[in-house]
């Protein structure tokens, strides 16, 4: 994808090639919408933090769903999913990692749904 600039809207591609106007009405058809974050670290991943609830700002909560990534004891290390949790204000999770990614999906098809900045409670954790 990439942000909107020559176009007025940002512009998306899935792995079958299709391109997409974002924020643009909705996909139409059995394509189901999601975004997933690159790996987010403390520091350089010397860290393990736990994450124990997420809390959004948008009044379509309810129409998508959060799924966490973690990996301990690092980038190679193996990948454990949490989720799917349905946004509600707040949401109650917990997991632990060095590293967590996020994904977004709307939990059903052609919603018209967006989501805004999700603010998680996380803190440095210890090794158990």
């Amino acid at each position: 994808g990439c942000d909107r600039g020559a176009t007025p809207y940002p512009i998306w591609g899935n792995d079958a090639g299709t391109i997409y106007e974002h924020e643009r009405g909705f996909a139409r058809g059995s394509v189901q919408a999601y975004a997933r974050s690159g790996p987010v670290e403390i520091g350089n991943g010397d860290n393990t933090y736990m994450v124990r609830r997420v809390v959004p700002d948008e009044q379509t909560q309810g129409m998508v769903d959060l799924t966490f990534y973690t990996r301990l004891p690092g980038p190679l290390g193996t990948e454990y999913t949490h989720g799917p949790y349905t946004i509600n204000s707040p949401t109650s999770v917990r997991l632990t990692g060095r590293q967590v990614e996020v994904k977004i999906e709307e939990n059903g098809t052609n919603t018209d749904f967006r989501v805004g900045q999700l603010r998680m409670d996380a803190a440095i954790a210890g090794e158990r």
